[in-house]
């Protein structure tokens, strides 16, 4: 941001600096010193667990929402954060919450493995033409690890939209993702990349909160573990034909 214009506290887009209404949305806004510590810090009922910003360049800001990024502390904001997108993650948080994740879905994966290839989930009567389920506890429990699996497949996702918020990129550079190895390496540098105090003005007053009491989260989660829960399914049912046969 130049030193022209600022950023609207309403909209988060760009207008001259003297302006008292954003020309936009029509927003009325704060005195220039006030916006100036607003838009260094997030605002919301969080507020106070940011860390000060003591300057106005970004060579020296940091944002961490946790008052003390941690394994315990990052992935209770992982996870209370979940279905959100409107808000920001700082590095430590993250990356701290990455790892969490990554050591759970490790341990859940040994698990998942061993019921797959040791449990036929699916069997199929090449002769009668018909399909059975040999271990249905097995499949349950199948299910229950791909209802997990699903929550952090979208929690990841969320994750890194609001990391990239905190750097001042927007969630649509998730689509570099499409590019094979390049388009990850390039998501990996902007996941790396230290706060900007410019990020604020992805975030959102009205975002998501309480999501585990909303309904369509957890149709989302469902579909999807039944998806995986299918997949897992048919890899059972071919690794158990190839055995046989």
């Amino acid at each position: 941001m130049d030193e022209e214009t600022k950023y609207c506290i309403n909209c988060g887009k760009k207008i001259p600096k003297p302006a008292e209404f954003c020309p936009f949305c029509g927003a009325k806004q704060k005195p220039l010193d006030e916006q100036q510590i607003n838009q260094e810090q997030p605002y919301g009922a969080d507020q106070e667990t940011a860390e000060p910003v003591v300057t106005n360049s970004n060579q020296n800001y940091r944002f961490n929402e946790s008052s003390q990024p941690g394994m315990v502390t990052s992935f209770k904001l992982y996870l209370t954060d979940a279905f959100t997108v409107s808000k920001r993650m700082g590095r430590a948080d993250y990356w701290w919450s990455y790892l969490a994740v990554t050591i759970i879905q490790f341990v859940l994966s040994i698990i998942t493995f061993q019921i797959v290839f040791n449990y036929p989930l699916l069997t199929v009567d090449s002769i009668e033409g018909e399909t059975y389920i040999d271990h249905p506890g097995m499949l349950i429990l199948a299910f229950f690890l791909s209802v997990i699996f699903a929550f952090f497949s979208v929690a990841s996702f969320t994750s890194m939209i609001r990391r990239l918020h905190d750097t001042n990129h927007s969630g649509q550079f998730l689509w570099l993702l499409l590019i094979p190895f390049v388009g990850s390496i390039a998501i990996l540098v902007m996941l790396i990349l230290k706060s900007d105090s410019q990020g604020v003005r992805f975030r959102k007053k009205d975002y998501l909160q309480n999501w585990y009491k909303k309904w369509w989260p957890w149709v989302i989660i469902l579909l999807l573990a039944a998806l995986d829960t299918l997949l897992l399914m048919l890899i059972s049912s071919a690794y158990a034909y190839i055995l046989n046969n």
